[in-house]
């Protein structure tokens, strides 16, 4: 139909199908398309008002203007996507132009809508006439190519409009991709069929989506499209840029013009440096010129990988062939087309390149669809298009030519450069028009831009430069920028003249590259403010019904958001309230709750900052929340930001290091916190049931990098005395990385009843550890490299030293200048160690001078030997200050295989005289120096006026690597009023340790001379031993054992669950005997106790009448079983008080019976937390009679006359005895009990003595040293006896104190004498003992040896201290050397005919046995 109206009106008529649904609320639109152009969209709406349009099987008729569109060859037809829209059945269109009367009919018969026929809202129905042909209606694939990106993907809609020589398809959603899995996601290609009437050759396409903010676009590589899918060609529409309102080209749609057509199939390519057989045949097509014009020369450049061939062509009409074999320049990756630097008479356009191999197959069309213009000098590029290989892109870079700022420098001539990639070079490109000169000025930059196939990394830039007037042009550098994301800056450094003086036209000068700048942060600003308000999406599979409790906690680059709910899992969005906690790094889910069966899969996470628009996504890579088994408490998720590599995930491996005091080891559920430079571990649950004394357990955790690790928090919730644990040292490393471990020392109690009844306890980084000793020599000169962090204040100008430590004090010092520790850089400087340094002990940081408000936080410090190469590392992650504890740090020297140091807290008591005139308002400072080596000087803060007044007691605290036994100090008054130092305490803060005592009374007055400051070096005066100390409820004093006690029985790993219940059917059958100090109980049996069983555990209730006192072993037996086969195996049990929570374990890992004769009983040690156990026990056998169980004769008897001395940690002892005799008679028989009655009453013939020993009140006067005592009778001369266990003091022979003593000893005659002594062990071990009195309890007698003004000291080269004081007075004692007990675990022999040798044993594991007379019965 062909009109020369402006405008035209059309009468439309629709005709709705029977099926389609009751119309509902849509925008229905309809295009017309013609020759001449299309018609805005036109809303199909009622006429008149009420009227109700597109009911089934009705027509509905719509008059609608146009402008002048020519010949209609389609319409196109679309609904809006609203909620609920049920779609609708079109079954016509009847087109009516009023004028003309021209008709046109449109068979439709198709639904819109998204769930039937072929789900899409819009369609194109080309026009049926009878004078033009019906044109095809294709179904386009539309390829989108998501780059390789950080952050590359997208959850937004998709929108997209293709453009051919007839007409467009207008704006269509993309929504059903045939890929599977989430669309637009990082390196995935999404194919989609958009139906359209045929568009002829594609030109273009328009592609957007409607995501907005930072992180909301996609990076997109490309768009391919085909006609259809078995078409073997497609459109190729390269971007290679950002669709971000932050990023790239700052835009969310953009227009991308074909780069032409290549094979959708993939044919035999050639291989690189193979040489292929055939020829290239090129057809060139372009815009026509008549025969009388002169033709036009081109030059056709092909770039292969290894060289690149040019073809000079000469355009005369509209097609031209040319036949190549392009040998030797390998696989072609771009094509260059240049024209002569000439002028051309008239422009000329050149359409195409179509380009196909005879020998390969491989076919492409480069559309190039550009033009040649006169007085212009024009080269382009395109990439060469092979199937399945990803076409380079095309870069425009941008060139700025900077002149110098010198005399002369400015010149006017003829330009053109070259620029040199790794992949190729860009081709010689004029920066001057034809006929035309640049003329560069003095101090200028002149830009030109150029767009060339991406050429990589550039490395070299030629320029060429021919001078109007023979002068010369003063070239400072060129500088070279990328106009494409990201974007890249080369700059290229001359420096000198071009052309000055030269004969030759154009002087070319290749300049290197000298450096290179790459920015990939957001071209535009995030303006507004962030709240911290996240809209969150979360769509996970396979919830459990029971939906869990979990609870998610964001972590950014200043802090850590509270944990809130997550409120659904169903891709339903939520709001997450996170705060000022700077960028977001990640996310973790916290498992609020019991274990899950199984693992909740995660499909999908997103956040969107409701105030920027900022949009992060996630690596959503882990299959499952929570573990695929569902064990796991946490799981954490890096965020992804565009461009922007994310936090890598870690496996970290802990090595938890339980003490070996006894009753260290615990079954409580263990939890652990890591934190590090970036963030939090979340608390995580220990994958161990059970952590044994003196073993070391490895768990696994799975993390988001946490950077440097700073510390760890440990914690269990097990409650009751003995119910905790004793943890040594926490071992981290991630999995891989043996050259990296961390350790955090602990060596203390985490128990309720314990010192200071903490179950939980944050451990600092101590150091990491080095795989080996230092190598070779450590004098020399170290370099050394600071690493400050970025959380330094701005202000930051502090002086600090670095003091490196070697052996006893040895130690040298660098100084960092005021201003040199900049925030976030590495400071270098280094070290030089004197010969003195056999080896390097720790390092020292400390603040010189700082001023107020200034701090600095060093990352780590690392020392290099420039000889020997040896590296040490200290992660100090510290932040300075003038302030207490922020001022000085140190850290020891780890290597693996050699006990690590502990950095240790002194406090420090210091006393200021109670004299008028005695305080000061001086600074003070001070030195602790011990064994390991000192602590270097301190400054101790103050904390207001009231330091060091009058009388006054003030407590600082220095924080270092352990120094060992403290032996003096120095303390040093600065420039101030005079200050009377009365004494100072020092002692270690762990509820362990030392105090020890510097008395001073000495005034520290300023020098006269005012070169010095005042100080006094003073002597260690006395030491105190503190010991750990049960921390027992409601001011108990001691256990109180009587009451209900509650046995867990544990299933053990190994154990199938039929063992397990065939094991809570034997435990009925077991007995069990408590021993204490106040007794034993009767046998309590498991018979009806059974209070709760699970799959996992069995729970008995007993009762224990009376109070045994401190339980110190259990006796575990059996009852008759029912057959003799039946066994009873147990690994493990808790005991616990229900009242007082009061806690034991047994690992036992034994089976009853223990023998085949029947033997039903075993025994095992009770261990409590700062008791000492039965582990050391001396056996004294003189002789054993053994019989058989069943008969009363023969008794065999062996005579042993020895003591065994038994420890657990010592090897099994075992002696082959022969038989001595065998009785076989009653009379006989009544012979040995007659032997045995009068040994036991020879045990009852013992006499307790009192020993009182009083330590002089003088300076000094006590000792730590061990001392012994020897009574002398005038028959007999008792044996040694250590004084130890005071009856008064936890800490005997203190200075001043009475300690009381009570021993046991045989007939000794008339006591004449004693001798008392000492080993000289321990730190200032010397003794002033005033007295010594012995009271015999029988008799009422007392007995006085004076020793005053005698100080006790070991002879130089002796190992022991001993006085002897003699007394006239008569005492008589006895001792029965011979222990009895439960024989039965000591012995190992058979009863078969005659005996006549056995094996007598005592080994580890019957080292219960405790040294006291007991009479309980047994069997062998």
């Amino acid at each position: 139909m062909k009109t020369s109206l402006k405008a035209q009106w059309w009468r439309v008529q629709v005709k709705t199908d029977g099926d389609s649904p009751e119309p509902q609320e849509c925008k229905r639109t309809l295009v017309i398309y013609g020759s001449r152009g299309k018609s805005d969209e036109l809303l199909l709406s009622p006429q008149t008002p009420g009227h109700v349009c597109f009911l089934p099987r009705a027509t509905d008729e719509f008059i609608v203007e146009t402008g002048d569109l020519g010949d209609v060859y389609k319409i196109q037809v679309s609904c809006d996507d609203v909620p609920g829209f049920k779609g609708w059945h079109v079954k016509s269109f009847h087109l009516q132009e009023w004028n003309t009367k021209q008709e046109l009919n449109f068979e439709c018969n198709c639904w819109l809508a998204l769930n039937r026929g072929d789900r899409e809202l819009v369609k194109e129905f080309p026009a049926v006439t009878e004078d033009q042909k019906t044109l095809p209606v294709y179904k386009y694939v539309v390829s989108v190519h998501i780059g390789d990106r950080w952050g590359a993907e997208t959850f937004a809609n998709v929108y997209i409009t293709l453009y051919g020589k007839r007409g467009d398809t207008g704006v269509r959603k993309l929504h059903t991709s045939l890929m599977k899995g989430r669309k637009f996601q990082r390196n995935k290609v999404d194919s989609f069929l958009v139906e359209a009437v045929s568009l002829s050759h594609l030109q273009k396409v328009v592609i957007g989506h409607d995501g907005e903010g930072y992180g909301a676009g996609m990076y997109l590589k490309m768009v391919t499209v085909k006609e259809s899918q078995d078409s073997d060609k497609e459109w190729v529409f390269p971007l290679w840029n950002w669709l971000d309102t932050h990023l790239g080209l700052c835009e969310t749609v953009c227009e991308i013009v074909t780069v032409g057509r290549r094979s959708a199939l993939s044919p035999k390519l050639p291989e690189i440096n193979m040489k292929p057989s055939g020829l290239w045949i090129m057809e060139i097509t372009g815009s026509d010129l008549s025969g009388e014009e002169d033709p036009i020369h081109l030059s056709f450049i092909f770039y292969g990988n290894l060289s690149h061939k040019k073809l000079p062509l000469q355009v005369t009409g509209k097609a031209i062939q040319i036949k190549d074999e392009l040998a030797d320049i390998g696989s072609i990756y771009k094509v260059q087309v240049t024209g002569p630097h000439s002028e051309l008479k008239q422009p000329w356009h050149l359409d195409l390149l179509h380009m196909k191999h005879t020998g390969t197959k491989e076919e492409m069309y480069l559309a190039f669809d550009c033009w040649f213009n006169p007085k212009e000098d024009k080269c382009v590029e395109l990439p060469a298009l092979y199937a399945d290989q990803e076409p380079l892109p095309v870069v425009e870079y941008e060139i700025h030519l900077h002149t110098g700022d010198l005399k002369k420098a400015d010149a006017t001539g003829e330009v053109y450069l070259r620029i040199q990639g790794e992949k190729s070079d860009s081709g010689k490109r004029w920066l001057n028009s034809k006929n035309s000169l640049i003329t560069f000025a003095r101090g200028q930059v002149d830009i030109f831009k150029i767009k060339s196939v991406y050429l990589g990394k550039l490395n070299e830039v030629h320029i060429g430069f021919k001078s109007l007037r023979k002068d010369g042009w003063f070239l400072e550098k060129i500088v070279i920028k990328e106009v494409c994301y990201p974007f890249s800056a080369h700059v290229f450094f001359h420096n000198g003249w071009i052309n000055k003086r030269s004969n030759e036209d154009f002087i070319e000068v290749a300049i290197p590259l000298k450096e290179t700048s790459v920015t990939c942060l957001p071209t535009e600003n995030l303006e507004t403010k962030s709240r911290g308000r996240w809209q969150t999406w979360v769509h996970c599979m396979q919830v459990p019904e029971d939906v869990p409790n979990i609870q998610v906690v964001a972590f950014g680059r200043k802090g850590k958001s509270p944990a809130q709910k997550v409120q659904n899992l169903s891709d339903t969005p939520f709001l997450l309230t996170f705060g000022d906690i700077g960028d977001i790094t990640k996310v973790s889910f916290v498992l609020c709750g019991p274990s899950l069966r199984r693992g909740i899969e995660l499909h999908k996470l997103r956040l969107k900052d409701l105030d920027t628009k900022q949009e992060l996504g996630f690596h959503t890579e882990a299959p499952c929340l929570f573990g695929e088994d569902g064990s796991e408490m946490v799981t954490e998720l890096a965020a992804v930001r565009p461009d922007q590599p994310p936090l890598r995930e870690v496996l970290y491996l802990i090595n938890i290091h339980t003490g070996t005091l006894p009753a260290s080891g615990t079954d409580a559920d263990v939890f652990i916190t890591v934190f590090g430079e970036w963030g939090d571990s979340c608390k995580r649950r220990l994958g161990h049931s059970h952590f044994e004394r003196g073993k070391v357990c490895m768990s696994e955790m799975r993390a988001v990098d946490l950077g440097q690790l700073s510390k760890v928090l440990v914690e269990h919730h097990n409650v009751g005395y003995g119910a905790g644990w004793y943890l040594d040292q926490i071992v981290i490393q991630e999995s891989g990385k043996t050259d990296e471990q961390y350790v955090f020392l602990c060596q203390q109690w985490l128990d309720s009843g314990v010192g200071d009844a903490q179950t939980e306890r944050t451990l600092k980084l101590l150091g990491k550890v080095r795989n080996g000793m230092l190598t070779g020599k450590i004098y020399g000169i170290w370099d050394v490299h600071v690493t400050t962090s970025d959380i330094s204040s701005s202000s930051m100008n502090p002086k600090m030293s670095l003091t490196v430590c070697g052996e006893k004090g040895t130690c040298t010092s660098v100084i960092f200048p005021k201003g040199s520790l900049k925030k976030e850089q590495i400071y270098e400087t280094s070290i030089e160690l004197s010969k003195k340094f056999n080896t390097i002990f720790k390092v020292r940081l400390e603040i010189e001078e700082a001023g107020e408000g200034e701090t600095w936080h060093c990352h780590k410090v690392k020392l290099q030997h420039r000889e020997t190469k040896n590296v040490l590392e200290f992660p100090f992650c510290h932040n300075f200050a003038d302030e207490e504890g922020g001022r000085v740090t140190e850290l020891p020297v780890l290597t693996a295989g050699s006990p690590f140091p502990a950095v240790k807290v002194y406090v420090l008591r210091i006393t200021t005289g109670a004299t008028p005139g005695s305080g000061t308002d001086s600074d003070v400072y001070v030195i602790l120096q011990g064994s390991l080596g000192d602590t270097g000087r301190r400054k101790l803060t103050r904390k207001g006026d009231e330091n060091f007044t009058k009388g006054k007691v003030d407590i600082f605290q220095v924080e270092a690597v352990d120094i060992g036994i403290l032996q003096r100090m120095v303390v040093e008054k600065g420039r101030g009023s005079d200050w009377l130092l009365e004494k100072i305490i020092v002692k270690e803060s762990a509820s362990s340790g030392t105090e020890t005592l510097f008395m001073a009374q000495t005034w520290l007055k300023d020098r006269r001379d005012g070169k010095r400051s005042a100080s006094v070096t003073l002597d260690a005066t006395e030491v105190q031993e503190r010991r750990s100390t049960s921390a027992w409820p409601l001011g108990r004093q001691q256990m109180n054992s009587e009451g209900k006690w509650r046995i867990y029985f544990k299933k053990h790993q190994e154990e199938t669950k039929s063992e397990f219940e065939k094991l809570s059917e034997n435990i009925s059958k077991m007995v069990m005997v408590f021993y204490g100090s106040n007794g034993k109980s009767n046998p309590v049996s498991m018979e009806n106790k059974v209070e709760h069983q699970t799959e996992n555990q069995i729970t008995y209730d007993i009762h224990l009448p009376s109070d045994l006192g401190m339980l110190y072993k259990v006796r575990l037996g059996l009852q008759s079983l029912e057959n003799n086969v039946s066994r009873l195996s147990l690994c493990h049990l808790k005991i616990q008080n229900t009242s007082t929570l009061d806690t034991f374990s047994l690992t036992i890992n034994k089976t009853l019976p223990l023998s085949p004769n029947g033997d039903r009983w075993i025994e095992f040690p009770i261990q409590w937390p700062l008791k000492e156990a039965l582990s050391d026990c001396k056996l004294g056998i003189k002789k054993l009679h053994v019989q058989e169980a069943a008969k009363d004769h023969p008794i065999y008897v062996f005579e042993v006359n020895e003591e065994f001395s038994v420890n657990a940690n010592k090897p099994k002892i075992q002696r082959e005895i022969l038989g001595s005799f065998v009785f076989r008679g009653e009379k006989q028989k009544n012979g040995i009990d007659n032997n045995l009655n009068k040994e036991e009453s020879q045990v009852k013939k013992l006499t307790e003595y009192t020993i009182k020993v009083y330590t002089g009140d003088k300076r000094g006067a006590g000792t730590d040293a061990n001392v012994h005592i020897i009574l002398c009778g005038s028959e007999e001369k008792s044996e040694v006896f250590q004084l130890s266990q005071s009856l008064e003091h936890q800490n005997p022979f203190e200075r001043g104190k009475v300690d009381t003593f009570k021993i046991k000893t045989k007939k000794l005659g008339s006591l004449r004498s004693i001798e008392i002594g000492h080993d000289g062990k321990g730190f200032a071990s010397g003794w002033f003992l005033e007295k010594v009195e012995i009271t015999d309890a029988a008799r009422n007698s007392m007995h006085c040896f004076n020793c005053n003004s005698l100080d006790i000291t070991p002879f130089p080269g002796s190992e022991t201290s001993t006085c002897s004081f003699s007394c006239q007075n008569q005492l008589c004692f006895s001792l029965n050397l011979f222990i009895f007990s439960h024989i039965s675990q000591l012995l190992n022999g058979a009863v078969s005919g005659g005996l006549l040798k056995m094996k007598v044993m005592a080994s580890p594991q019957c080292s219960f046995i405790h040294s006291c007379l007991i009479s309980d019965s047994f069997q062998v």
